[in-house]
């Protein structure tokens, strides 16, 4: 009888330990730190000349760690057809797509070339918004296997919005943006 007493007083003292521990996790005041990802299969899509393809906005929160990967046509270069549009809309800064920022083990020159960029691209940069765009003066069409992922590892704090008095959030149009070198 004084085992099975024993027995029984040594299970509570463990359920009320572990039932603290597990409200201490519940009332935790760490931020949660949010992930997510993208896939897009662009296979043989078009985009016109000076337009793009919205692939991510995280608005209000900021992109604090991520990567991009886009497979797309690449010349003998190693220049892509397309280039990236990162920040925050509508001012976005012109990512190129070249030999830079190649994956070059899986990269084929003249057909598909796999590019990789860090998010944020500098430090301190904000990063909200991201889209594959045609900055050239003619319509591309893209290669039969094509894609788009993105993943993000964690987001920044929710910042403020600005509202510009010409465009509004989302219109990405390029009178914002910035080509890069």
């Amino acid at each position: 009888m004084k085992n099975i007493v024993l027995g029984i007083a040594v299970t509570a003292v463990f359920a009320t330990i572990i039932a603290i521990s597990l409200t201490s996790v519940v009332d935790s005041t760490e931020p949660e730190i949010g992930t997510d990802a993208v896939t897009l299969l662009l296979n043989y899509k078009r985009i016109p000349a000076g337009d793009f393809i919205h692939v991510y906005d995280s608005t209000p929160f900021p992109i604090a760690q991520g990567h991009i990967a886009v497979k797309v046509d690449c010349n003998e270069a190693g220049h892509g057809i397309a280039s990236l549009a990162i920040g925050v809309a509508p001012e976005l800064e012109v990512k190129k797509l070249t030999m830079d920022n190649m994956v070059h083990e899986l990269s084929s020159h003249g057909d598909m070339c796999l590019y990789h960029i860090d998010l944020p691209p500098e430090h301190g940069s904000m990063v909200t918004d991201v889209a594959l765009m045609n900055t050239s003066s003619k319509s591309i069409r893209l290669g039969p296997t094509a894609t788009v992922v993105m993943h993000v590892q964690s987001f920044g704090d929710e910042m403020e919005h600005k509202e510009s008095t010409d465009m509004k959030h989302g219109d990405m149009g390029k009178e914002g943006m910035k080509m890069d070198k």
